[in-house]
């Protein structure tokens, strides 16, 4: 089954127009995947949803973000297919909070200089880094990576 297509507006601007080009990047790379008949059954449904907004540019770019990223959960929760960069990104945050500060704090104990205590914090990025590069390599080697990334939220 394969998924419908997105009606681009021809008004669209600079932010509606990247935001179709992450959703229909991601539908492409996902398309000759095997998804269950549900998944693709919402997505479709989704789909006619951004089709028929009718609010203005800015709120449709930021709907289709959202679903963008819905739809990056659902592949890894469901179907374990990660973006780009997946692990190094989520290893990265546990490597500094879940190994950097505890190696941290007994740094700072044992010196008795509780300044000492950010030394851990360099330690834990590598250690978590590196952890997740090779997660993300044994995703590809797997054909479970997604040519995609997370997106990075625009300020302006």
């Amino acid at each position: 089954m394969d998924f419908n297509q997105i009606n681009k507006r021809r008004t669209a601007g600079r932010r509606l127009k990247k935001a179709y080009r992450r959703i229909e990047a991601l539908l492409y790379e996902i398309g000759d995947k095997q998804l269950s008949y549900a998944f693709v059954t919402e997505v479709n449904r989704q789909i006619a949803g951004i089709n028929n907004f009718q609010e203005n540019d800015r709120l449709l770019a930021a709907h289709i973000n959202q679903l963008y990223e819905e739809l990056l959960t659902e592949l890894e929760r469901d179907f374990e297919l990660v973006p780009k960069n997946y692990f190094q990104q989520k290893w990265l945050l546990y490597g500094v909070s879940v190994i950097g500060l505890p190696i941290g704090l007994i740094i700072a104990i044992i010196n008795h200089i509780p300044g000492n205590i950010i030394l851990g914090l360099p330690i834990g990025l590598l250690i978590g880094l590196l952890i997740g590069i090779e997660k993300d390599k044994n995703a590809k080697r797997e054909n479970r990576q997604l040519q995609v990334e997370h997106i990075e939220h625009d300020l302006l």
